[in-house]
């Protein structure tokens, strides 16, 4: 998670505490890069990531549904293009539109 190092800290500790398990997920662009946006959500985890074409890994605590959400946030032009792996491998992704929500099943 993108957090000072301080609160990363203090943050891990509490999801150790609440026996909460993180899940990777890698974001990236896989056609243009052109300044699409997405929101990751995870129960009441948030956050939002620019989609460019180095892939981008991010840690989320696991959703009680096994699923996380990605929401087009916005679309720089031509389609969200997102791809997305997991840890049991890349996950079919279509454009997207700003106000799409896409299900990934995480494990």
């Amino acid at each position: 998670m993108k957090l000072p190092a301080e609160q990363q800290v203090v943050l891990e500790e509490q999801l150790r505490a609440q026996n909460t398990e993180l899940v990777w997920l890698t974001l990236w662009d896989d056609c243009d890069q052109d300044g699409d946006v997405v929101m990751v959500e995870s129960d009441a985890f948030r956050q939002r990531v620019p989609i460019v074409h180095a892939p981008r890994r991010i840690a989320i605590p696991r959703p009680k549904s096994g699923v996380v959400k990605l929401t087009g946030v916005h679309d720089g032009g031509g389609g969200i293009t997102i791809a997305v792996a997991t840890v049991t491998g890349k996950v079919a992704m279509p454009v997207m539109v700003p106000g799409q929500v896409l299900g990934i099943p995480v494990r």
